[in-house]
């Protein structure tokens, strides 16, 4: 990666890649946890420090992450990092949702609403290719409501090459309360995402059927 400049080698984990933060990254430490108790909510939280040089990012980073149960049956996820120096940090989780609760459904029927007009392109190794491509007119237009099964069966070459799916970035406009919101109407159940950037990821390689 390029920062200010200098060329930064970070140590390869998947072929000439580096996935999920290198070979040790943060999935794989030990983190400080404490839990907060009020009469509204419940707030698991976890700490971490990165030293400079981990993983072959540059910086110490503190990073913190919250989930949030309360009692609205809301379940909160907050992601907090500080360094040290410029780096590049990218917090999320790998959970899958189904929001119909009953695993015998997939998500083809999810509506998904995104505040983005555009997405970054895949290639063959399904990594963004740096090209911001427009969503109008495409499967990946979701700035109005649309069913997640209009892209399961298109012929749109980038869903052809993610496996006949989702698994690309989407650059979000922040104009809205939430940029993204997925929800399925049979159950209820709704899933609501602020940042500046959502990567869609389906359970492509796990018989089809979440959604992360």
């Amino acid at each position: 990666m390029l920062i200010d400049g200098k060329v930064i080698q970070l140590p390869c984990n998947e072929g000439g890649n580096q996935l999920h933060g290198g070979r040790n990254g943060f999935d794989k430490s030990i983190w400080n946890t404490t839990i907060m108790e009020s009469k509204d909510e419940i707030v698991l939280q976890f700490e971490y420090t990165s030293v400079n040089g981990d993983n072959g990012f540059p910086g110490a980073v503190a990073a913190k992450v919250k989930y949030i149960f309360n009692n609205a049956d809301e379940l909160i996820v907050e992601y907090r990092g500080t360094c040290n120096q410029k780096t590049v940090l990218n917090m999320t989780n790998h959970s899958y949702f189904n929001l119909s609760g009953n695993l015998r459904r997939d998500i083809s029927q999810h509506i998904l609403k995104i505040n983005s007009s555009h997405f970054l392109s895949l290639n063959d190794e399904l990594l963004p290719t740096g090209s911001l491509e427009d969503v109008e007119g495409t499967v990946f237009d979701f700035r109005s409501e649309r069913v997640i099964a209009d892209g399961i069966h298109s012929a749109n070459e980038q869903v052809i090459i993610a496996g006949q799916g989702y698994d690309h970035p989407f650059k979000l406009l922040k104009s809205s309360e939430y940029d993204v919101v997925l929800k399925d109407d049979k159950s209820g159940r709704q899933l609501f995402f602020t940042a500046s950037l959502l990567q869609i990821v389906m359970g492509l390689y796990m018989n089809r059927g979440y959604f992360t």
